[in-house]
């Protein structure tokens, strides 16, 4: 999985305001959810990830409420339930190694070699 920054939903506006999490939600529902919680694109690699979620946390954390501490806890559980729910579908997602999705994500002086050769 890949993240590309310029797919991110604004950060401004992720984890806040969020509903819960609907208990009839199905599987993309769930994940649907977590990545609007995080205010991710549809791709993300774990690193970003985990640095999405460090980032929330040190804004909503509770011990850094001046004001209101209930939504700052809410947040909190919000954005910690987000990270479980992609977390657990990354441990699950099975990883393809066929050279066709490797190419897919070539480093870009990679794919320009490959497609055009090396001309050194």
């Amino acid at each position: 999985m890949v993240i590309n920054r310029e797919e991110d939903v604004d950060a401004r506006h992720a984890s806040e305001g969020h509903s819960p999490l609907p208990e009839e939600a199905d599987f993309q529902g769930r994940l649907t959810w977590a990545r609007e919680v995080l205010g991710l694109g549809e791709t993300v690699t774990r690193i970003a990830l985990k640095d999405r979620v460090r980032e929330l946390l040190h804004r909503w954390h509770p011990d850094h409420a001046r004001t209101d501490r209930p939504l700052h806890e809410r947040q909190t559980r919000f954005i910690l339930m987000a990270r479980d729910i992609i977390g657990d579908y990354c441990d699950h997602y099975r990883i393809s190694f066929a050279s066709e999705e490797i190419d897919k994500y070539l480093p870009p002086d990679e794919w320009f070699k490959k497609r055009f050769g090396d001309h050194s």
